[in-house]
């Protein structure tokens, strides 16, 4: 596990503007948020919001193979990350 979040891949979330500044200068990949979550450390003090994901009524989706493969590759590095801290 990365994170302590129960969905870090969301996006919300509430983090003080502080912390999220300065945990996502070195954030680059696809899920920032998941970045700044990790990168924040361990002792990071977030709080989750709910929500509710609905079917798709409109337009269409924009994942494909090379997001899921950049996603791959940004999982891989933050996997490094975390082993280093």
């Amino acid at each position: 596990m990365l994170v302590s979040a129960r969905d870090p891949l969301s996006g919300y979330f509430a983090v003080r503007r502080d912390i999220l500044v300065a945990a996502g200068r070195e954030a680059t990949g696809w899920k920032i948020g998941l970045e700044v979550l990790l990168r924040g450390g361990r002792g990071l003090r977030f709080l989750e919001v709910p929500i509710v994901f609905t079917d798709r009524t409109a337009g269409k989706s924009k994942l494909g193979p090379g997001v899921m493969i950049a996603y791959a590759r940004q999982l891989a590095s933050l996997a490094v990350v975390r082993m280093r801290s």
